[in-house]
């Protein structure tokens, strides 16, 4: 598998999903698009950074999933904090040694 290749397709299909999903939705709002080629209900990756945003930000959070992106794009909404949407699994550490 060449990394560097699925890196840069994965940014691209993040950023189209991000403008397809601002086409739809011009306020201004805390809004957080998570993109995938495949269906509805493939888990995606949230950061810490984002967990927090959405916990401190519950009422103005919008995460929006995007799927089936590449054949026929469809998008739904998780309003609030996202580990009182979704069942969240830890998935990394940062490690330190000493």
């Amino acid at each position: 598998m060449d990394f560097v290749q699925r890196d840069a397709h994965n940014r691209d299909l993040g950023r189209n999903g991000e403008e397809w999903a601002m086409e739809l939705e011009p306020a201004r709002r805390v809004i957080e698009v998570k993109t995938t080629g495949l269906g509805k209900h493939f888990p995606f990756y949230v950061s810490a950074n984002e967990l927090r945003v959405s916990q401190q930000r519950a009422r103005d959070y919008h995460l929006y999933r995007v799927f089936n992106f590449a054949s026929a794009p469809r998008m739904y909404p998780l309003n609030g904090a996202l580990d009182q949407v979704c069942r969240l699994e830890p998935q990394s550490f940062v490690a330190r040694v000493g």
